[in-house]
């Protein structure tokens, strides 16, 4: 009779006997049972196949040596040396000199001078199997009983804190084979409720390399029928002889739980062994059912979160259509280039330009760069809350914290929580304030109006101002400190009447927004039109642009917006005339134009200094252009 005898490790000295095969690991089931920690719960297998002893690993965690190699299976030969972990133990084939095993129960033989806890450990096993024959139980059932009870537990925490789909399988079926001491699994779902059935995750033990297959049959059954297969010999199987894949898999035993979803087949989960003598039985199916319950309907969640998130992303995209950066001028360009650089990051950002030039644009496209584009994105008007509230705006306030707090509230430092909170016109926030903010920035850690318990909030700040905010450093009216906080990286949003070159490309986003929710038909701003817009000042900036457009829009009865479409002070502003807009005096159209042309083009370079580069800038025309329109008025 073969036997192992451990002669390194914390066992040394023990031997055990066994006739037709033999596990190893620290689980109680093994018939050799190591409590090494180095030791996987059900480390290797010894089996005799054609004649042979052969040890094979059991997908442990630090593998199986033979003679210091190792190998996931190896042939065994009398004095060959087996090492788990730390232990070692020595193969012999040859007959026991033994005593033999008191009414077939396989016991541990010890030497004479095995250490006194090696005796009292196999005194304990003993008494364990006298036990377990009095109460007609068996502890081995109730050991894989218990195993089964935690893996079906663990699988479902995993499922129930993971949300990625591919991730989830992966996790779930790589518990099943570790449970079910399966060689190879699978797990197959469908892209839609009549799709076909694809692998999603695959794997494999040791012994299964290259390409691997599964039997279709199998799989097609337990679909058309919905209902599980067990096969306790599958290449005997009558029902699978025409299966390719079993035969040439040398599947020993196989079974298949179909995931069902309201009645609805989502896939299947497909286990089976490969080693000979090695069977699924009743209560592999029953655990197999059991975690295909729970796995359905987590893997129906996931697949319904991921399809909604990325219907959200879609979302996102169509509505950051209405919300996109427009501008083509140098300046702008420049402006979106630092934007894109800081994005990505966590830095805090002020945001400093006049009132109307696109400043919380902007905070949403560094939160829309970011990693934390999925989570809120929280506005604050510094300026719109009057000073008693602002603290509660803010952080939050308990029920009872003053006259009129009925319940508890949540700041939009809170609201924020995982994304961006934009603090707009942060320079109108009231200096006894300004600590409580400056504290939150650097701890990222406050309380609420009424208590003393902390809330730690994980927020990016982006903040924006229109006032100059180190003439209030200097004034007084703004601290120092806070100052250089939330300037960590500042970005200056120049005004509109800086960059000129933006305001055919504004005009033009605003016509189209305009033309759908009006329903005119505007084409555009004539020439001269478009000229005078480009030479106004726009002390409103965009927000100006944006509200005269519409104003065109539904005013105008469709064509182009000429002269006569735009304000009197807008064109007083753009230097073009000082009364109404001109109108036919029965002069010759060409004659009018020319006269506005003349006009516009003298305001111009006044404005511009004489400059004629600048000039034709300007009027949105080349300087060739420009000094052909001179030489005919006459102006060179």
């Amino acid at each position: 009779m073969p036997r192992l005898v451990i002669i390194e490790g914390r066992d040394k000295g023990e031997t055990f006997e066994f006739e037709k095969e033999a596990s190893i690991g620290r689980s109680a089931s093994n018939l050799i049972k190591l409590s090494e920690s180095r030791i996987s719960r059900r480390h290797a297998h010894i089996f005799l196949r054609e004649g042979d002893w052969i040890v094979r690993d059991c997908r442990s965690r630090n593998g199986v040596f033979v003679n210091g190699r190792a190998h996931p299976e190896a042939r065994l030969a009398a004095g060959d040396e087996v090492q788990v972990g730390n232990t070692k133990l020595v193969f012999e084939a040859g007959p026991s000199s033994r005593p033999a095993p008191e009414q077939g129960r396989s016991v541990v033989l010890m030497d004479d001078a095995a250490p006194e806890g090696v005796v009292h450990a196999a005194l304990d096993a003993a008494a364990c199997s006298l036990a377990q024959e009095k109460a007609g139980v068996d502890l081995d059932d109730l050991f894989r009983a218990n195993e089964r009870l935690r893996k079906v537990y663990e699988i479902g925490a995993a499922i129930s804190t993971l949300l990625e789909p591919n991730e989830l399988v992966e996790r779930i079926l790589g518990l099943i084979l570790e449970a079910l001491e399966a060689d190879r699994g699978f797990i197959m779902l469908r892209d839609h409720p009549r799709g076909e059935l694809k692998p999603v995750a695959v794997r494999a033990g040791p012994e299964g390399g290259g390409k691997i297959s599964l039997s279709r049959t199998i799989l097609n059954r337990v679909v058309k029928h919905q209902k599980s297969i067990l096969s306790a010999d599958a290449m005997e199987d009558p029902r699978f002889r025409g299966s390719e894949s079993i035969q040439l898999a040398q599947v020993r035993s196989v079974m298949c739980v179909p995931l069902m979803v309201r009645d609805q087949v989502l896939g299947a989960l497909y286990v089976d062994k490969t080693r000979p003598h090695h069977s699924f039985d009743g209560e592999d199916l029953k655990f197999l059912t059991t975690v295909a319950h729970q796995a359905a309907a987590f893997l129906d969640t996931a697949r319904m979160y991921a399809l909604a998130r990325e219907e959200n992303r879609e979302l996102r995209r169509i509505l950051g259509q209405g919300r996109e950066i427009v501008g083509s001028s140098p300046k702008t360009a420049q402006v979106l280039a630092a934007c894109e650089k800081v994005g990505p990051t966590d830095s805090t950002v002020l945001l400093a330009g006049e009132t109307g030039t696109g400043k919380e644009l902007l905070a949403r496209f560094l939160h829309d760069q970011s990693p934390r584009q999925e989570g809120p994105f929280v506005t604050v008007n510094c300026a719109a809350v009057p000073e008693t509230l602002l603290e509660s705006e803010l952080f939050g306030h308990e029920k009872g914290a003053f006259t009129g707090a009925h319940r508890r509230k949540r700041g939009r430092f809170e609201l924020a929580d995982g994304g961006t909170l934009f603090l707009d016109e942060i320079g109108e926030i009231p200096l006894a304030l300004q600590s409580k903010l400056l504290r939150v920035l650097e701890a990222r850690t406050f309380e609420r109006l009424g208590s003393n318990d902390p809330v730690s909030v994980d927020v990016r700040i982006v903040a924006a101002t229109n006032r100059d905010l180190p003439a209030s450093v200097k004034e007084g009216a703004f601290r120092e400190d806070l100052y250089y906080r939330l300037a960590v990286v500042p970005i200056h949003v120049p005004p509109l009447r800086e960059r000129p070159e933006d305001v055919a490309d504004l005009v033009e986003h605003f016509l189209d927004e305009f033309r759908r929710t009006v329903g005119k038909n505007v084409t555009g701003f004539t020439a001269e039109a478009l000229a005078a817009l480009k030479a106004y000042a726009w002390p409103g900036n965009i927000r100006e642009l944006k509200n005269l457009v519409e104003r065109v829009v539904v005013l105008a009865e469709g064509g182009k917006a000429g002269l006569e479409s735009l304000p009197a002070h807008l064109m007083e502003g753009a230097g073009i005339a000082s009364g109404p807009a001109p109108s036919w005096d029965g002069r010759p159209l060409a004659e009018i134009v020319c006269d506005v042309e003349r006009v516009c083009i003298e305001k111009a370079l006044e404005r511009a200094g004489g400059k004629k580069i600048e000039a034709a800038r300007l009027l949105g025309i080349s300087r060739p252009t420009l000094d052909k329109k001179l030489k005919a008025f006459g102006l060179f």
